[in-house]
């Protein structure tokens, strides 16, 4: 039986950086299947041909390495020309509650949006009265112009229902009318001879002629 320190010994990998073979419990495994420790896991020669993204330590940015570039060489030009120590507190920087005598800092825990004044704030000052909830926002009215534009609108849609229903609604409603009873008037037995000899004599009689 293999000692728990022979054990211990077989589990992990040993980093294959130039001049390291750290044995390393939670290795970074390349692309190409080597094994490397944090500090060296991108000194692979497979990224060599890659652009890659180097972290300044001193102000949080982001920096670019082209293939080619030697990353100290770079990140030393970096911070002689543009490296801002300041913005690395603007980076990493957590909200805090704006209630005078709170200043707690804000996370996805603590934190609660206001749904009337939309303020962040920690969960001891949630309800309006312990931030001094200002309400929601009054509603935006319409603007003159606005409604003068409406109004225009109406006006000019009902000159043209007029114009349609004297010029061309009416007469054509008239027409479909007028041969609609022409066609009953043919339909009915004796047709329009037949209806002619009617006469009615009273309003409760009807007689034949």
């Amino acid at each position: 039986m293999c000692s728990p320190a022979a054990e211990l010994m077989s589990c992990g990998k040993r980093c294959n950086g130039p001049e390291c073979g750290q044995r390393n419990f939670l290795p970074f495994r390349c692309r190409c299947g080597e094994f490397y420790c944090d500090e060296h896991r991108r000194t692979c020669s497979c990224l060599a041909a890659e652009a890659q993204v180097q972290l300044c330590r001193t102000c949080a940015l982001s920096i670019m390495v082209r293939p080619g570039e030697d990353v100290e060489e770079v990140l030393s030009s970096h911070k002689r020309t543009e490296c801002d120590p300041a913005n690395y507190d603007k980076v990493h920087r957590k909200p805090r509650c704006p209630v005078d005598g709170c200043n707690k800092k804000l996370n996805t825990v603590n934190s609660y949006t206001c749904k009337d004044c939309n303020t962040h704030v920690c969960l001891d000052h949630r309800f309006p009265t312990d931030h001094k909830c200002p309400g929601p926002p009054p509603p935006v009215s319409a603007t003159p112009a606005v409604l003068s534009g409406l109004l225009d609108l109406g006006l000019s849609m009902c000159r043209h229902v007029k114009q349609w229903v004297l010029e061309g609604g009416s007469g054509a409603a008239g027409t479909a009318t007028a041969a609609e009873q022409k066609d009953k008037k043919r339909a009915a037995p004796g047709g329009a001879t037949h209806a002619s000899k009617r006469a009615c004599l009273g309003p409760y009689t009807c007689r034949r002629g």
